[in-house]
């Protein structure tokens, strides 16, 4: 997970925004159409720095002693992100189980 920006370079960022970053435009484009996201969220923008965000979570999480604590913060720091993002009352919506 370090290596693989410097090892991969120009390839790693083609990868990123080939493969990883259309699924998440996509989720929040869906997201955004059901209505549960503010209407002026830019979608391809935020995609791309939450692409960014991920990444970073994995250093974090990999660089850890303990690696537990760090998906647990990281997960809440990426939630407490994403919450922002949110229309007014989508996080009262029932969650599918």
């Amino acid at each position: 997970m370090v290596q693989a920006p410097s090892v991969l370079g120009e390839r790693y960022r083609h990868r990123n925004d080939t493969i990883a970053q259309p699924p998440i435009e996509r989720l929040l484009t869906a997201l955004a159409e059901r209505g549960d996201l503010r209407p002026d969220v830019p979608v391809v923008t935020v995609a791309r720095l939450l692409m960014s965000g991920l990444c970073e979570g994995n250093q974090i999480i990999a660089a850890a002693a303990d690696r537990e604590a760090a998906l647990s913060s990281t997960f809440r720091a990426i939630t407490l992100l994403m919450s922002g993002l949110a229309a007014d009352g989508a996080g009262a919506r029932p969650q599918a189980t």
